[in-house]
């Protein structure tokens, strides 16, 4: 919005702050109906770019560009005069009830004195905005009498969790005593948190880190987070422990451990046992799904420092994030709890109700992926089943494990189960079904069975020294609940084979390349470099390619990487094509929420897919709205990320496009996405390592014959066509096993054959050469060169441009040759350029894209430059392939003699395309023309259509062997007569002929007998004679003759005009 420098006035009695003039008449204009006072956030300019969260109440500074605010509320914020900051509009909840402390016996007799503070009045009108953990002033009757007062809680009524809130008119205040009036009432020593020796404890800062099986051997916690326990069956059950694992500076932060540090022990290493806080998660302005409002729920737990826990972390088990409503790399609020010794009792007795959560995913997850060996008649493993035995089995697993670790502690620790807590069990470790309870209610027989620092959530707390006497119900199944974290030893092996695809060789080199770029601002050492510095990060990174070439794969293996224990780095995941029939300003909101969720979990990486759709030109059929709509949104993306960087957050940005040139140029400008990089195509070896990771994560067994196969027939395959062949092996695997054992029963594994594979591979049409014109498989009875009759040295050309590369592939490796791949077949019409084309393409099993001139011109300008560019793309993309331009001197014509300029545009392109930057790997461009002295002859010269092939007339000889292939049941010596009466006969004029005379024989087989129709009619001689005497060569002499004279110029070198000359007087 707005930038301003912050004035202390001295005169000020309220924690508001005052704003320019222009500032307030803008803010009263834009909140509309919203009543004061208004929630805004300032962003420091200036590193550490702190934020802070401050309330205005519509009061005016003193002139412009100044933020006036109170000393008090200056100190309280660190705050100092003449420091920059940025305005911007914030979301901040009202509280619906506030609970608050005052600090000292003084500042609470101060607000018991004054009946206008007791009314609230006081703080209603100098406090706007509160947050948990956090002091505020208040000026008692308007004198300058200070009390400063803690905000103990904050609630909400529609339930959710916050540690800020607005207070406004009907928001109840409740003033508490202080904990000094307290102790000194009670007379009650209050128990020391184990470590704390009595240091002042204080609300600290942490991100959650989810424990996953992956994790567990990093942090050395599987032991710890895990318990294994055996059932009186003797099967084992997997349970996850309710405690948390803190670093040791948050534990430190909590002002826990000053006296192990006076005691010469590390206040920050494992010497200190246990802590007992309450988590409060930090709302997110992006927590809401598809679903609603995300549910969020403070929690109490114990947590133990570790120090292999990454700093300023604390790591929980699945099912307490499912708990909290947090998402993985979530900031949260630490606020140690207090614990009186009065409380401990030899036994501890209470009642819960608990009730199975069930998920659809998890279930379908969790279904049983190991096939048992044929004949085997091992037992079922054993299911556990959600009722009150297990579920008491599963909580007195938890107590012994809490007992167990503090067997040696005399400090008292504590162990809450509370209301809202999720446990998660597993059966079997390999793989076995799932459990989640979550604990609907809880009640302790005695009160001194709860903490009161906990607040009015249902718990109760037991000492490791108490026996426990427990009640547990069932309740009904639970299905609503965000069930997104999963149990990880049931999903942990299939996690581990896709990591195991994503770290594969072909996609190291390229994510490494990346990785580079991006993680100056997500690896703590190198960005706390920049930041000392005062330099601004880098721009993020675009990954070019096109559909199918493994973009998003590679953005999956850059995510892995980053979330990996090294960076710890939140990952937010947007698809653009899913803003296409969005309004613009909800666009504008998911974005900004979007990046909202990023900044308040950074560091973070902001990927972006499918970005290039916001063009800056778009399609003819595109509507005016909906291209300004995609360029405003562009602009608007450029100018967040823009402010992000100013802001100097640990935030990377990752985009994928189809086409660098589709994406808008304000994505494209530096500090945005100004680092591109190309998606390499994987190789033939590459491409089989990819199908074996990926058929070896679905469990398929491929044989060294079926790697080979696919490796000698996966030119033209992309990344995505790779998977699309292991879900068909998968398919024929599945059918296998069905036929095998006569149904989908559990026997032995999935595999399939080199045979199968092969059919596989002769069915399947890669998906960048589907949509295309292709020309059929032409004759049958053309299965090699030795099949085509006639047109010996064209032939012999057109096989050795085709299977040279092939054939010495070897020898082409070693050389740095540039192979020609493209040929000119020129001649009279109907001698066969067309019909030796198709059946090249069925020889060398070649994928063929047919293209008639015609169909590239195009009325509007630029169309046809696309049009070939696009075909082009295709070709490439489909390799091997050949690609194919009949009547070729319709469509690339000599330049300068079109008005309009529309084939010298079109010509331009063709040179651009065949001898550009980017070579073309494995495809062959061939053209066919009956007039080559109309072609531009820059088209002809070396690296392009350098091959010129000639197909003439055919001979007496070539003509004999046409008709003798054409009819096998006439004698030599008719077919040798009519050779010799159809000179000038072209191929088509000479099959024309063939076909009249089998039409005569039928019209012949059904005038003598009808029953004979079915069978196949012989042509006589004489048929044959009478075709040949209804028949007329198409091309007449004097057309050949000026032919010749024009392919004699053309094969010489001279002038290509035909023979005319252009004569300019001046």
């Amino acid at each position: 919005m707005e930038r301003v420098c912050v004035r202390v006035a001295g005169w000020k009695r309220d924690s508001f702050v005052a704003l320019p003039p222009s500032l307030c008449q803008y803010l009263c204009e834009v909140s509309g109906t919203k009543k004061f006072p208004i929630p805004l956030e300032i962003v420091e300019l200036q590193p550490p770019c702190r934020r802070h969260k401050v309330a205005f109440a519509g009061q005016k500074a003193k002139g412009e560009g100044g933020m006036e605010v109170s000393k008090e509320l200056a100190e309280s914020l660190g705050l100092r005069e003449r420091m920059w900051f940025r305005v911007q509009e914030a979301d901040v909840p009202t509280a619906s009830r506030a609970v608050v402390v005052p600090k000292t016996e003084g500042d609470y007799a101060a607000v018991s004195i004054s009946s206008k503070a007791a009314e609230d009045g006081d703080v209603l009108n100098q406090v706007g905005l509160l947050t948990v953990g956090g002091s505020f002033p208040v000026w008692v009757d308007g004198t300058n009498k200070i009390a400063h007062f803690t905000v103990r809680s904050l609630e909400f009524s529609d339930g959710s969790t916050s540690s800020q809130g607005m207070i406004r008119s009907g928001t109840e205040l409740v003033v508490m005593e202080p904990l000094e009036t307290v102790s000194k009432r009670k007379e009650a020593k209050r128990t020391p948190v184990a470590g704390g020796g009595g240091a002042s404890r204080r609300p600290t800062e942490a991100r959650l880190l989810c424990l996953t099986r992956d994790i567990l051997p990093i942090l050395d916690l599987g032991e710890e987070a895990v318990l294994n326990s055996e059932g009186e069956a003797g099967e084992a059950l997997v349970v996850w422990d309710i405690t948390g694992f803190a670093a040791p500076d948050v534990v430190r932060d909590l002002g826990v451990g000053e006296r192990d540090q006076a005691n010469g022990k590390s206040p920050g290493g494992d010497e200190i046992e246990s802590v007992l806080v309450k988590v409060v998660p930090k709302s997110l302005e992006g927590g809401n799904d598809a679903k609603g409002p995300r549910r969020h729920a403070s929690l109490c737990l114990r947590l133990v420092a570790k120090a292999a826990v990454p700093e300023g972390h604390l790591a929980l088990a699945p099912g307490l994030f499912l708990s909290l409503g947090v998402e993985n790399l979530q900031r949260v609020l630490v606020l140690p709890v207090d614990c009186e010794q009065e409380s401990a009792r030899e036994a501890v007795s209470f009642s819960m109700e608990v009730s199975e959560v069930v998920d659809q995913k998890d279930q379908e997850a969790q279904v049983d992926e190991s096939l048992e060996e044929e004949g085997g008649d091992e037992e079922k493993p054993f299911k556990l089943v959600a009722d009150a035995s297990t579920s008491e089995r599963i909580v007195k697993s938890i107590l012994k494990k809490f007992k167990d670790s503090t067997a040696e502690n005399d400090q008292g620790d504590f162990l809450v189960l509370s209301k809202g807590m999720i446990v998660e069990a597993c059966d079997d470790a390999n793989g076995g079904r799932g459990l989640k309870l979550h604990i609907n209610s809880v009640s302790a027989s005695s009160p001194d069975d709860t903490l009161d620092d906990v607040g009015s959530l249902e718990h109760v707390a037991v000492r490791a020294l108490s026996s426990v006497e427990m009640e547990i119900s069932m309740g009904q199944r639970l299905s609503d609940l965000d069930c997104s974290g999963g149990l990880g030893f049931c999903t942990g092996t299939r996690e581990g084979q896709k990591r195991d695809y994503l770290n594969s060789p072909w996609l190291v080199s390229a994510r490494d390349s990346c990785v580079e770029t991006l993680q100056m601002a997500l690896d703590n050492d190198l960005s706390s470099k920049f930041l000392s510095r005062s330099i601004q990060f880098p721009g993020g990174v675009l990954v070019c390619g096109p559909s199918g070439s493994g973009k998003t794969v590679l953005c999956q293996s850059i995510c892995d990487k980053f979330s990996s224990t090294k960076f710890l780095s939140k990952v937010v995941w947007l698809d653009c094509q899913d803003y296409m029939n969005m309004d613009l300003e909800k666009m504008k909101k998911d974005m900004r929420v979007s990046l909202s969720k990023a900044v308040e979990c950074q560091p973070a990486l902001v990927v972006f897919e499918n970005i290039d759709i916001f063009a800056s030109s778009l399609g003819d059929g595109q509507a005016s709205m909906e291209t300004f709509q995609f360029c405003v949104f562009a602009e608007y993306l450029s100018h967040l990320t823009d402010c992000v960087r100013e802001e100097r957050h640990r935030i990377s940005f990752l985009g994928t496009a189809r086409s660098l040139d589709n994406v808008h140029k304000s994505l494209k400008k530096s500090g945005c996405f100004d680092s591109h990089f190309a998606m390499p195509m994987p190789s033939r070896k590459q491409k089989v390592e990819i199908f074996e990771r990926l058929a070896g994560a679905k469990r398929i067994h491929v044989g060294p014959d079926v790697l080979s196969h696919l490796e000698e027939n996966c030119d033209g395959l992309d990344v995505l066509d790779v998977e699309a062949l292991v879900e068909l092996a998968m398919h024929r695997g599945l059918q296998n096993l069905t036929e095998r054992h006569g149904g989908p029963g559990r026997h032995a594994g999935l595999a399939i054959s080199g045979g199968q594979m092969e059919s596989i591979l002769k069915s399947y049409v890669p998906s960048k050469a589907r949509g295309t014109s292709q020309i059929s498989d032409g004759d049958d009875s053309v299965k090699s060169w030795d099949n085509i009759v006639g047109m010996t040295k064209a032939k012999a050309q057109l096989e050795d441009l085709l299977s040279f590369s092939s054939k010495y592939k070897d020898l082409i490796d070693k050389c740095p040759l540039r192979l020609r791949t493209g040929a000119l077949l020129y001649g009279p019409p109907g001698c066969g350029k067309t019909f030796l084309v198709r059946c090249a393409a069925k020889i060398c099993n070649l994928r063929i894209i047919s293209v008639k001139g015609p169909e590239l011109l195009n009325k509007y300008i630029g169309a046809s430059e696309a049009g070939v560019r696009e075909l082009f793309e295709k070709a490439s993309g489909a390799s091997p392939c050949m690609l194919f331009f009949d009547e070729f001197d319709a469509i690339a014509p000599k330049r300068g003699h079109d008005s309009t300029g529309v084939t010298d545009r079109v010509v331009n392109q063709f040179l651009t395309e065949l001898d550009g930057i980017e070579s073309l790997v494995g495809v062959f461009v061939l053209a066919a023309t009956s007039r080559p002295d109309l072609v531009d002859a820059a088209l002809l010269r070396p690296g392009r259509l350098d091959v010129r092939i000639k197909l003439d007339f055919p001979s007496h000889q070539e003509r004999f062997e046409i008709l003798s292939q054409g009819m096998s049941g006439v004698s030599e010596h008719v077919l040798a007569d009519i050779a010799s009466k159809t000179a000038g006969y072209s191929g088509a004029d000479l099959m024309g002929m063939l076909g009249e005379a089998e039409l005569m024989a039928v019209q012949r087989q059904i005038e003598d007998d009808d029953s004979l129709v079915a069978s196949k009619p012989s042509v006589s001689d004489q048929e044959l004679q009478d075709a040949l005497f209804s028949s007329r060569p198409s091309v007449s002499a004097p057309e050949r003759q000026r032919l010749e004279g024009i392919y004699s110029v053309f094969e010489h070198g001279g002038d290509q005009g035909g023979g005319t000359k252009r004569v300019t007087h001046a």
